[in-house]
């Protein structure tokens, strides 16, 4: 069997080659690094795994979540979202032999959980950021989140969408009231290009949770 010195991910979202690159390198103890769609080889990055986990989980000090906070996030945003309670699952209890349950979150007005974060987000921002608009980049459950959101708060919302994105996801977050950009093949086009747009329009960049 070939050694394996090296793995490239490509095509891929953030989140996913984030996450991919992560179980790869703590199972095999493999280097990763990711290429984007329109870049070339000389612009592989060196993905650092441990770099990325402290991205998603540790915060200065000042910015880290309390269980005071998440208290309060989950107060907030019951304003918006419907009690989904956990169904058990006696086909998945079956194959795993395990009692398995699921969370339908699907049920919610956006059809996803992704409107906790969004709610939560935009009602931590100031009226003056609010009031300049938000933007950000989606190829469909956090743009509905974010457009629904934006609605219950009366600002603005643009939301870029990779343009192989489900036309029923594209009309549902513009029912919302949301402006959508329809741009790129993939998430990381959308993205750089949200980010173009709002330092051109000065917008609030509303991230993806």
């Amino acid at each position: 069997m070939t050694d394996i010195t090296g793995i490239v991910l490509t095509k891929m979202d953030g989140t996913a080659k984030g996450g991919i690159a992560v179980a790869i390198q703590a199972e095999l103890g493999i280097p990763v690094k990711y290429i984007g769609v329109g870049e070339t080889i000389d612009d592989l990055q060196k993905f650092d795994s441990e770099e990325f986990v402290k991205a998603l989980f540790y915060r200065e000090e000042e910015k880290m979540m309390t269980l005071e906070k998440f208290e309060e996030a989950s107060e907030l945003v019951k304003k918006v979202t419907n009690p989904t309670k956990l169904v058990f699952s006696e086909y998945l209890s079956t194959q795993t032999g395990a009692k398995v349950y699921l969370k339908p979150e699907n049920m919610q007005h956006t059809g996803a959980y992704k409107i906790r974060g969004a709610y939560y987000k935009i009602s931590t921002l100031t009226e003056e950021e609010r009031n300049r608009g938000l933007i950000t980049a989606s190829a469909g459950n956090h743009a509905q989140g974010v457009a629904f959101a934006a609605r219950e708060f009366g600002c603005k919302a643009t939301i870029v969408m990779p343009t192989v994105t489900p036309l029923i996801k594209v009309n549902r977050t513009k029912s919302y009231g949301a402006e959508v950009v329809l741009h790129g093949d993939v998430y990381d086009d959308a993205y750089q290009y949200a980010c173009k747009l709002a330092e051109r329009k000065w917008l609030h960049i509303c991230a993806s949770v």
